[in-house]
């Protein structure tokens, strides 16, 4: 019969790197842009990067457990929400590169034996092998809404919004370049008017 350790370790390389019935991780990333990362369908949900960005934490956070072989050893944010914050100017490349080193840091660090032993601190009893086959089942599931979320339909609006953007800033500096004195008083756009000066 297959030991715990065989099937833990396949099922967090399927979530890392190895096709399996969903794909993995690295697969679901692949090609993936900035922009798209951090694009959100609507505000109330999370994008591509912050959900990499949770998954990073919790992961992190049970290796540590595991290691010093205590749930206690570090507490979690009091507020889950707060676990999907992407540090700031951290890129997206950065992201899943680091977090497929974490998934993958998993396969050096479970041994047979602690599998079966009791968790210490933890608020019920339960064993190792129960707890980081939920991380399993939670990696997979996170790693589901990034494929979803890679697959919908996304605005066209980036790139023209970007252009807006940058026109805008070129006709107001321009405007300040010509009028020093005037810098305080650039108008936010407002009405379908002022964006005549955005035609690119």
């Amino acid at each position: 019969m297959v030991d715990a350790k065989t099937v833990l370790l396949d099922q967090l390389l399927a979530n890392a790197n190895d096709p399996s019935w969903y794909i993995p991780f690295q697969e679901a990333v692949k090609g993936i842009t900035e922009i798209e990362a951090f694009w959100k369908p609507d505000k109330s949900s999370h994008s591509i990067a912050e959900i990499v960005q949770h998954l990073i934490y919790w992961n992190q956070i049970w290796q540590t457990r595991y290691e010093k072989a205590d749930a206690c050893t570090v507490p979690s944010v009091k507020k889950n929400v707060d676990s999907f914050l992407v540090p700031k100017n951290k890129t997206f490349q950065t992201l899943q590169t680091e977090l497929l080193d974490i998934l993958l840091r998993w396969q050096d660090l479970i041994t047979e034996k602690q599998l079966s032993e009791k968790v210490k601190g933890y608020p019920v009893e339960a064993e190792w092998w129960g707890l980081i086959a939920n991380a399993t089942t939670h990696n997979a599931y996170h790693i589901g809404q990034i494929a979803f979320l890679r697959k919908m339909d996304k605005p066209v609006i980036y790139a023209s919004d970007c252009r807006q953007t940058l026109a805008y800033f070129v006709v107001c500096l321009g405007h300040m370049l010509m009028n020093p004195r005037s810098i305080h008083i650039f108008p936010r756009l407002h009405s379908s008017s002022d964006k005549r000066f955005l035609s690119v």
